[in-house]
């Protein structure tokens, strides 16, 4: 085993064919990596280099990633030049320019809290001058590892935007160049770190280049939305978390609706606050204060409350997502939804909202209205006020019977009402023409009304465990009509034009039905319907 002492804390070891540095007798554990492959002919190249940092930079990393390394270094050799690096960097008082960033600052550090005089006296010294080498890279790197932490205010200053001209310098260079790439991703980052400690210049700074971006993007709307698992359009949300969320939704709101989403933000954390003292020991952590990015909750049900999103376009809210699928409920309608009249989607599902209020109306705008699971007893009369909705889900609430308004939503395409009390169904509905999708099962129907054979344009028809004892024979106008699920209800017969209408692929009954349905099989086997017996 070959041993080397650099000075009275650090000794190195080769060990099992592997080179191990020793502080104060105590092995320390950091990645080494010896491997500089430099050309030649490109040597003088390297001549206006400060640091090895920098030249990690220029030249090729290929070989770091390459699963087995082979080179032609034997472990002898490797150790003598592991030694040979860091006397060089003891005897020129830790110069952290000569060795690589990740292992120059870790052991400054370690040898600091050591004891060495000298290191203590060089460390925050070393993080300033680096800082203000104007190497972006090394800068992200003493940020993030929260170097700066060890300097005094005074210090930590002269890393400050406005004081740190080579930074300052190089960051400007990089942004001029409106180019998204590593380099625009590292100086942003940057910014954002510095505005983390306190630095107000570099907060306005980043603050601008969010407002360049968008305008250069034509980003007048901007995506908050997180579809399919992942969030879309815009790829640099990250670097502006640091914002309080206030001056956030400023930026992005007209100031009503940014006040709105304040407001509706204090709601959801008060509810919050409430849930958590009544969860012990442990309680929902508090929200994060996220920006550009939706309003989110964490905790040990991450993803059961990981619903709250929203979506932006022209400095106003159109969709706003506030489905919780956990025990944390908001309690009634949050009534500054009413202020968010450009509102096109509103998910509210699994929350306790008990009541529509019914200035709902105000939501004119509103196309989608996504109501599940809310302990809703009935809908106000204003409803019918949304002029332009194309879907209305209120699956397994209270309801027991529909305002005749629900005739006034012409656009509405989809309806759900299934697992509610509805014993009858206003003539109203026949006024649904736009309408493709009913679902009703598992309500109280006995009787359809006639004009359901208005729904010229419905395609789906879905009446199970319900308590109906005929069908109308309006029901053949729906020439439209491909699937209908009657199972599960206490029909005495089954009219036998419904073979007849053109559209139908797709009967559901069950076995107590089957009986009741006289049709011509060798018609059924041309037209090509299924019927199928539910259990």
């Amino acid at each position: 085993m070959l041993e080397y002492k650099i000075n009275n804390y650090i000794t190195l070891k080769l060990e099992y064919g592997k080179t191990q540095i020793y502080l104060l007798g105590e092995r320390f554990i950091q990645c080494k990596f010896l491997l500089m492959d430099i050309p030649a002919e490109e040597i003088n190249s390297f001549d206006e280099i400060d640091s090895i940092d920098e030249v990690e930079e220029i030249l090729d990393h290929s070989l770091e990633t390459q699963p087995k390394l082979e080179y032609n270094i034997d472990p002898s050799s490797e150790f003598w030049a592991h030694c040979s690096n860091l006397q060089v960097w003891s005897e020129e008082n830790y110069n952290t320019n000569l060795l690589h960033k990740n292992l120059a600052f870790p052991l400054l550090k370690k040898l600091t809290e050591g004891g060495d005089v000298k290191a203590k006296h060089v460390f925050k010294e070393e993080i300033v001058k680096r800082m203000r080498s104007g190497s972006l890279r090394v800068a992200l790197f003493l940020l993030k590892e929260k170097y700066l932490e060890y300097l005094n205010q005074e210090e930590l200053e002269l890393s400050y935007y406005y004081q740190n001209r080579y930074l300052r310098e190089k960051i400007e260079e990089i942004l001029k160049k409106r180019r998204w790439d590593s380099s625009h991703k590292i100086a942003l980052l940057v910014l954002k770190e510095l505005a983390e400690l306190g630095d107000d210049m570099a907060k306005r700074r980043s603050i601008e280049e969010f407002q360049n971006e968008r305008e250069r993007k034509n980003l007048s709307s901007y995506d908050l939305m997180i579809k399919d698992g992942y969030r879309t359009d815009v790829k640099w949300t990250s670097f502006y978390e640091y914002l309080d969320r206030a001056t956030m939704m400023g930026m992005l709101l007209e100031r009503g609706e940014a006040k709105t989403m304040l407001a509706l933000d204090n709601i959801i954390s008060n509810r919050l606050l409430e849930v958590n003292s009544k969860r012990e020991p442990k309680p929902l952590r508090g929200r994060v204060s996220a920006t550009l990015r939706p309003t989110y909750l964490i905790g040990e049900i991450d993803e059961e409350i990981g619903n709250y999103t929203f979506l932006i376009e022209n400095k106003r809210v159109v969709e706003l997502n506030l489905n919780a699928n956990s025990d944390f409920k908001l309690l009634g309608f949050p009534e500054p939804i009413l202020k968010l009249t450009a509102l096109r989607k509103l998910n509210l599902s699994f929350n306790n909202i008990q009541k529509i209020p019914v200035d709902i109306s105000s939501l004119k705008e509103l196309s989608i209205l996504i109501l599940n699971w809310c302990n809703i007893h009935s809908l106000p009369e204003s409803i019918g006020e949304l002029r332009l909705l194309e879907k209305l889900d209120l699956k397994s609430n209270s309801i027991g019977d529909l305002p005749n308004s629900i005739g006034e939503l012409r656009l509405l395409e989809k309806l759900d009402l299934e697992s509610n009390s509805i014993g009858d169904l206003p003539n109203s509905i026949g006024e649904l023409r736009s309408l493709k999708e009913l679902n009703l099962n598992i309500n109280n129907l006995k009787t359809l009304p006639k004009k359901i054979g208005n729904l010229k344009s419905l395609i789906h028809l879905s009446l199970y465990a319900n308590k109906l004892r005929s069908l109308p024979d309006s029901l053949m106008k729906l020439n439209s009509l491909v699937y209908l699920n009657i199972a599960h209800n206490k029909l005495a017969a089954i009219p036998e034009k419904i073979l007849q209408l053109k559209s139908i692929h797709s009967i559901y009954i069950d076995g107590t039905q089957e009986k009741l349905f006289l049709h011509d099989e060798k018609n059924k086997k041309k037209k090509r319907i299924n019927i199928r017996i539910l259990e």
